[in-house]
């Protein structure tokens, strides 16, 4: 007959693997995130974003825009996001290339992708294949995997800033 010493170890036995499997899932999961891209306009003139997603859809992701004000004051949870309307921005699906017009002061968010932090350098892959943005001042163009280490990053994204 066993102890109380016998039966705890055996209880044991029995927890520790559902312990693991619970930490494993606990810790994977809070350890990825959504990351977004957006264009900011800080220019006084209409600017035209482009860009074109790997991944093949039929229909558009729908891309959000906001004022420069509100992307400003983003963290004190001022989050006045407006999806855009199919007329308000073009989309090829043959191509995978969305065309947005951005007015002057205004914040675009094109992009959602999910990140996690057991991801190396090397391995973290977002979905984007280019980003351009026309204006006045010329054109500004990101075209490899990894543009967006040369991007800033505010909120839990990355952003190109037009001014």
């Amino acid at each position: 007959m066993l102890g109380f010493a016998g039966k705890f170890r055996d209880f044991m036995k029995l927890l520790l693997p559902i312990f693991l499997i619970f930490a494993t899932c606990f810790l994977a999961s809070s350890c990825s995130w959504q990351v977004s891209f957006y264009v900011v306009n800080e220019t006084d003139s209409i600017i035209e974003a482009e860009y074109i997603i790997e991944e093949e859809r039929e229909n558009a992701e729908t891309p959000y825009k906001t004022s420069l004000e509100n992307w400003n004051s983003w963290f004190s949870k001022n989050e006045n996001w407006s999806s855009l309307k199919n007329n308000e921005f073009d989309f090829d699906a043959k191509t995978q290339t969305y065309k947005v017009k951005l007015n002057p002061n205004e914040v675009l968010r094109f992009h959602q992708d999910n990140d996690s932090c057991v991801f190396t350098t090397e391995q973290r892959k977002f979905h984007i294949k280019k980003v351009s943005v026309k204006g006045e001042r010329g054109t500004i163009i990101y075209e490899d995997g990894d543009f967006y280490r040369q991007l800033a990053q505010k909120g839990g994204g990355y952003s190109i800033t037009y001014k």
